[in-house]
């Protein structure tokens, strides 16, 4: 307990975080809200000074606990646009074209037949009246000669319809309207050539933000224009400004598969390095430590000028931040990690009140769960050795902390990736030494200098070479976890008392963690058993594509025309259903206990079945299914449209089957056609 007592802003950070996840669950404004919080406060207040006998100690700490529980909820309440009562939302009609004062508020991204736009809304046109409004929404600009104008913290004038983010529609499949959502955004725009205009300049009252996003612009169209390859151009403008649009999925999966993903994020890795570079240089100069004031100014002035040349982004102010807060106590105080931890704290408290939706971010979560582990287990494990050579110190001081910040971000990386970088601690030996020297080279390389330009060409080659190393298969990285939210919190429970065990040297302590492990084992045991066991017949939502799969025990057998699509839509599946052995099967006929799946793929050609039996058809790329034929399936109770079928015969079917009676499945619509079984007894 009294390790606890070390860092008081762990028990201010757990109720205020429970507040804020309680807040995102709700799903309309609770006005009480604020009256509550006024009144939690005048509570303690009266506590605060009128009672100070120990016996009130409880009931004072319980009230600090209720009024950040209810804080949290009510800053997300504060923060969410949709319940603002000038949100854009509240004045379109999505049915509609509408006419959009906007600025933009982001560095576009380039597409392959579009630009990808961020927008911060001004005003919105309805009937003839201009109403001030705010929120934010992803625009996608059709390529032409003058989209070249669009820059960040352009204001213009547009004429769009908006469309509501559509949700996942097969399962395990990516959330994006989720992802769009916890970032304030509800709809996408897509806008032709001729629907926007640019507009004069007119002061924001955000003057410092633009600044930011033209100077981060500027820096990526220099080194887009400085002769370096696509893949040198898309790493040094990820390392030196956060622009990660335009890095190939390849390169991605490359630096993710070899765990260095964190390079390409510009976060706590570049801002450290700038910090632990800084530091060293000043300590040389100034052993005596008789110049501290000057170093600080000088650390807080290079942190916050790298911040504004990377766009003021969300990462990188979060870790300015920290670092800020870590070179008050490295400079001016004794910096140990209690210290560190309590700083830590600081650093994620206020940059949860400033917007409460970081707490949803991938980046936020891993950043913290990685400095953590580099405060908590780094020293730990750089006890097992303390080798004299520089050289070799500073090998086994990467290692160390490729492993502390490897285990403390464990159960996020499996959460959300379900995977494991094997050699992760042999890649960050390279892989970040690298790509720092490339960050320094990207500077001189903005004048277009030759010779760097070369070297970053060269180096950048060899990189991918080298992560290409860690991309091959099991040998080099494991994947397809089924790993859920709730092994993810038996899993920190599990580093915890094993951290806990190794602290005090507690054999007991070590029973516990034993008997911890068991009960998860065994808890996942019985959930993949019931999930092995389940059997269904799915009809993926796949644009312009056939997609089939039905799972029979421990096989899943599929049906995809586009191989692409297998891997983003089939494999998550699989994985959630306990990674069964995928077999590829043509689908013609499914026969069950109750009922007789039918697929029609081209007119004419039914399958070789006893059509009195079918109970679902599924209908495909040109078949046009007409009376004649419903006739033969008059068992039939549904018909499945999948995303193969052009619009006409959509619409075709759809009338068709109003007029018998049947119901229509329409996966462009209604998302994948799953279909439970008992059991798959006959394939044809």
């Amino acid at each position: 307990m009294n390790r606890f007592r070390q860092i008081p802003f762990l028990r201010i950070l757990l109720p205020f975080i429970a507040g804020i996840l309680l807040g995102l669950q709700l799903e309309q404004k609770i006005p009480v809200l604020s009256w509550l919080l006024i009144g939690l406060f005048a509570l303690l207040t009266v506590f605060f000074v009128v009672y100070t006998k120990s016996r009130f100690k409880t009931l004072y700490l319980f009230v600090c606990d209720v009024l950040l529980f209810v804080f949290g909820m009510y800053l997300v309440q504060e923060h969410s646009m949709q319940w603002k009562p000038n949100y854009y939302g509240s004045y379109i009609n999505e049915s509609r074209d509408l006419r959009l004062l906007a600025r933009i508020e982001n560095v576009p991204s380039e597409k392959t037949k579009t630009y990808k736009v961020q927008l911060h809304i001004l005003e919105v046109e309805q009937d003839a009246n201009i109403h001030a409004a705010e929120g934010h929404l992803i625009a996608y600009f059709k390529k032409h000669s003058a989209i070249q104008e669009l820059k960040a913290g352009t204001l213009l004038s547009l004429r769009t319809r908006l469309q509501k983010v559509d949700a996942s529609l097969n399962p395990e499949e990516f959330d994006y309207k989720t992802y769009l959502y916890n970032r304030q955004i509800y709809h996408v725009a897509f806008v032709d050539s001729f629907n926007y205009q640019l507009l004069p300049e007119s002061p924001s009252g955000k003057e410092l933000k633009y600044l930011a996003l033209r100077s981060k612009q500027w820096i990526v169209e220099r080194l887009k224009s400085a002769g370096l390859s696509r893949e040198a151009y898309s790493i040094c403008s990820a390392l030196l400004t956060g622009f990660d649009e335009e890095i190939g999925q390849d390169v991605m999966s490359a630096f993710a598969h070899s765990g260095t993903l964190h390079v390409l994020s510009v976060s706590g890795l570049h801002t450290g390095l700038i910090f632990v570079f800084l530091s060293f240089v000043f300590d040389v100069f100034d052993r005596y430590r008789k110049f501290k004031t000057l170093k600080f100014s000088l650390l807080i002035f290079v942190l916050w000028s790298f911040a504004l040349l990377t766009g003021l982004e969300a990462p990188v102010l979060r870790s300015v931040l920290m670092l800020s807060l870590f070179a008050v106590g490295s400079v001016f105080y004794n910096n140990e990690p209690k210290n560190q931890l309590n700083l830590l704290f600081v650093s994620a408290f206020g940059l949860l009140c400033a917007n409460p939706f970081f707490i949803t971010e991938v980046g936020f979560q891993l950043s913290f769960a990685a400095i953590f582990g580099l405060i908590v287990f780094e020293p730990f494990f750089s006890r097992f050795w303390q080798p004299e050579s520089p050289w070799k110190l500073w090998i086994w001081k990467s290692i160390t902390a490729s492993f502390a910040a490897t285990l403390s971000t464990l159960p996020f990386t499996l959460l959300y990736f379900k995977q494991f970088p094997i050699w992760f601690f042999v890649a960050n030996l390279v892989v970040v030494p690298v790509s720092f020297l490339l960050l320094l080279l990207a500077i001189p390389a903005l004048f277009h200098w030759k010779v760097v330009v070369l070297c970053i060409n060269w180096l950048t080659a060899f990189l991918i070479k080298f992560i290409g190393l860690f991309n091959w298969s099991s040998w080099t990285y494991l994947d397809g976890f089924n790993f859920k939210m709730e092994d993810a919190f038996w899993l920190t429970a599990l580093i915890t008392f094993i951290s806990l065990a190794l602290y005090k040297r507690s054999f007991r302590q070590l029973q516990y963690t034993l008997l911890l492990f068991i009960v998860w084992q065994l808890s996942g045991l019985i959930r993949d058993v019931k999930v092995m066991n389940k059997q269904f017949i799915a009809v993926y939502a796949v644009n312009k594509t056939c997609a089939y799969a039905a799972k029979d025990g421990g096989i899943l057998f599929y049906s995809f025309s586009d191989s692409g699509a297998t891997q983003r839509y089939l494999k998550p599946h699989a994985v959630a259903l306990g990674n069964p052995r995928l077999k590829e099967r043509r689908f013609n006929c499914v026969e069950t206990r109750n009922s007789q799946v039918l697929f029609l793929h081209q007119k004419g050609a039914l399958p070789a079945a006893e059509t009195q039996k079918a109970t679902y058809l599924v209908v495909s790329n040109n078949h046009l299914l007409n009376e004649e034929e419903i006739k033969l399936f008059r068992p039939v109770k549904a018909v499945v449209l999948d995303h193969s079928i052009p619009r006409k015969n959509r619409e075709g079917m759809e009338k068709l089957c109003r007029k018998f009676g049947l119901l229509c499945y329409d996966t462009r619509k209604q998302g994948a056609f799953i279909l439970s079984q008992d059991e798959i007894e006959n394939w044809r």
